[in-house]
């Protein structure tokens, strides 16, 4: 009696799910981008860069300036009052450095850097991420805060509580995408002011 083997099918096996990360996580963890906590120069180390940025700001002239903003389609009251930040200095180890121009030169590049996203949203989104880091920054950024409407939380909140949201892109989260992509851009600049932190709270120079 002959025994006729049997040959048994498996399955082909699927291949595991590729689980991919969010935007905002690819976002923090992709080269160049770094968390602030992550960044922690020396005293020294802030001070020859801000020198630095110092440099750079110097070739760009104010009328220049007051151009390019007002080339970002900006609200001409904001253009104004960040051309009036762009005039203040302060002493920062023992040399004035023109820190209201190197922040407003910083304001441009990340608004250049993110064309998908209004202006007013993004200068919002990048003065709320500064001044919520070093608040001793708010007194410089406050004319160009109120301005501008820096108040995108409160805002949320608000229509939060008033169950005024879109599902598919809600206000609340064009915010707080706006927020996490202008804390990672300023990362450097905030850990460079945070320093310093004693000196920027100084008086106008």
């Amino acid at each position: 009696m002959s025994t006729q083997k049997t040959t048994v099918s498996r399955p082909r096996s699927e291949p595991a799910e590729i689980i991919r990360p969010t935007r905002a996580q690819a976002e923090r963890t992709s080269p160049g981008n770094c968390q602030t906590d992550d960044i922690r120069p020396t005293r020294a180390q802030a001070e020859l860069e801000l020198e630095l940025l110092e440099i750079e700001a110097e070739d760009i002239e104010t009328g220049d300036l007051y151009a390019s903003l007002r080339a970002l389609d900006l609200p001409r009251e904001a253009a104004i009052r960040l051309e009036a930040l762009s005039q203040i200095s302060r002493k920062i180890g023992g040399k004035i450095l023109a820190v209201g121009k190197i922040i407003v030169l910083k304001l441009l590049e990340f608004i250049r850097r993110n064309p998908g996203m209004a202006a007013g949203m993004a200068l919002g989104a990048a003065i709320s991420a500064l001044i919520n880091a070093v608040p001793v920054l708010g007194t410089l950024l406050a004319p160009v805060a109120l301005t501008v409407g820096v108040a995108i939380g409160a805002v949320a909140g608000h229509r939060l509580d008033k169950g005024r949201y879109d599902m598919s892109g809600s206000l609340v989260n064009i915010a707080q995408d706006a927020l996490e992509i202008a804390k990672d851009f300023f990362a450097m600049l905030i850990a460079l002011f945070r320093a310093v932190g004693n000196e920027l709270a100084g008086s106008a120079a």
